[in-house]
């Protein structure tokens, strides 16, 4: 998907679309989220939180720090 926008190609514009397309998946459910947990302030708490989690091999879907 990346490729686009690394190398610049004829038909970046497709890029656009395929997202949007994604969104609009996502918004009517057709897609779900792989999202499972979310922390809260880009901190060096919640960074090693993150990786302690990872590290588990037991965290399941996908974590988020946020800014």
């Amino acid at each position: 998907m990346f490729t686009r926008a690394a190398f610049q190609i004829p038909d970046m514009d497709r890029q656009r679309q395929v997202l949007n397309r994604v969104a609009d998946l996502l918004d009517d459910g057709t897609l779900t989220s792989t999202l499972t947990t979310t922390l809260d302030g880009f901190t060096p708490e919640n960074l090693a939180r993150a990786h302690e989690m990872s590290e588990t091999n037991r965290s399941v879907g996908k974590t988020v720090v946020t800014r």
